[in-house]
């Protein structure tokens, strides 16, 4: 099966580099860093590594088209939301592995995929990993007409996360939530890109109903076809948790 050079990625990587990769089938890894503000005064830093492999689906009609995602992380956390960490002491985050299918055109520019995320607890601390088994189902269109000048693409996604299995104590509650990605791609020119609401989404917990909505946004510099650097950021909307503020960048190499 032939890969297409246009890829329905639902909002994981910026439209440009996607192109190039699955005009070749090959893979990518990303570099993360992020520095976020979960109170005025108390911060987590995380790094995450994350690997992208396109694969051919057996059976399937041409058109269609594989991914796979696998990332992991470490974290530091400093402040007094958390009482005795250093802020220098880097500990295991959790472990997600991501499957979806992307769909020949279901309509004029129109694709679809649906998959799913596992996410593997890295230790039984909650301040650093989830300290539960969570797994749960994705959706997601991609529309990205032609000749729209700025605008490349509008690639929703939706994705229902449930928590199944506790390693720790600590946690009273297994973790249920929903999360949407109103991603919105822009290319500025043929090194500069951006997305919105591409890393951070919006989220409800519906254990409790409550909602968390973030501006998010970054940017995209290609250097080559190798090699592409993003810097961005978020700010939560909502007086609701999980963070105040947050910072991040990444570093991206095509093989």
């Amino acid at each position: 099966m032939k890969y297409r050079t246009r890829l329905v990625l639902t909002g994981l990587c910026c439209a440009s580099l996607a192109q190039t990769v699955l005009a070749t089938g090959n893979g990518w890894l990303e570099t993360w860093a992020y520095r976020t503000a979960d109170t005025p005064n108390s911060f987590s830093n995380m790094i995450q590594v994350r690997y992208y492999q396109p694969f051919a689906i057996p059976a399937a009609s041409d058109g269609w088209q594989g991914m796979m995602r696998l990332d992991s992380s470490l974290v530091a956390n400093s402040g007094p939301a958390f009482p005795g960490e250093s802020g220098n002491q880097f500990r295991a985050g959790n472990t997600r592995l991501t499957l979806w299918a992307n769909t020949p055109a279901i309509a004029p520019d129109l694709h679809a995929s649906g998959g799913f995320r596992v996410s593997a607890p890295g230790g039984t601390n909650p301040n650093y990993s989830s300290a539960q088994w969570i797994a749960g189902p994705q959706v997601g269109t991609t529309w990205a007409p032609k000749g729209t000048g700025v605008f490349t693409d509008f690639s929703p996604l939706a994705r229902y996360m449930m928590g199944f299995s506790a390693i720790s104590s600590q946690v009273t509650q297994l973790k249920r939530g929903l999360e949407l990605y109103p991603t919105i791609g822009l290319r500025f020119s043929e090194r500069i890109t951006a997305r919105l609401w591409d890393e951070n989404g919006i989220g409800l917990n519906t254990n409790n109903g409550t909602w968390f909505l973030p501006i998010d946004g970054y940017a995209t510099y290609t250097f080559n076809p190798h090699w592409a650097a993003s810097v961005g950021g978020a700010k939560r909307l909502t007086n609701t948790s999980q963070y105040d503020w947050m910072g991040y960048g990444r570093i991206v190499y095509k093989f």
